[in-house]
């Protein structure tokens, strides 16, 4: 059964419904394959497909999921250090600093993003990367949804 990662999924859907940040175009699949940079940023992006129109928080978060799954299949790479870390990040970088109500909203669709690629996998009976990373981190990530960090 798949309950479980449909419950995460709630939970992070619920930490984006309050959010009302400022409105990005941003990529929306920020997988190692769509994006290439180097030590001065972004460079290329691909699959321009999956532009979006979200918060900045939820953006960052949704981003972050992507990202730091990358293609390591143990699903160690994505853990709430260093979510907090590409948060931090991506703040620093685009001088953007959320808001306490913001926040929340970056670590849902984080939370949301890593149970949608963890459905998927699911959807193939295999448990790669997101279902890992999601079993062993969901609930820290969770904790975080509903406390502005």
């Amino acid at each position: 059964s798949a309950a479980w990662i449909d419950e995460f999924a709630r939970t992070g859907l619920d930490a984006c419904a309050a959010d009302s940040g400022p409105l990005v175009v941003t990529h929306g699949d920020w997988s190692p394959r769509n994006v290439r940079g180097d030590r001065f940023g972004v460079t290329a992006v691909f699959d321009l497909d999956s532009l979006v129109l979200t918060t900045e928080a939820r953006a960052a978060g949704h981003a972050a999921a992507s990202w730091l799954l990358g293609n390591d299949d143990s699903g160690a790479g994505l853990d709430v250090d260093a979510l907090a870390h590409f948060l931090w990040l991506h703040q620093r970088i685009r001088d953007y600093w959320f808001p306490p109500h913001e926040a929340p909203a970056a670590w849902g669709a984080a939370l949301w993003n890593l149970a949608h690629l963890a459905r998927c996998e699911h959807a193939f009976g295999e448990e790669l990367a997101a279902t890992k990373s999601l079993r062993l981190h969901g609930a820290a990530i969770a904790e975080r949804c509903s406390v502005a960090q």
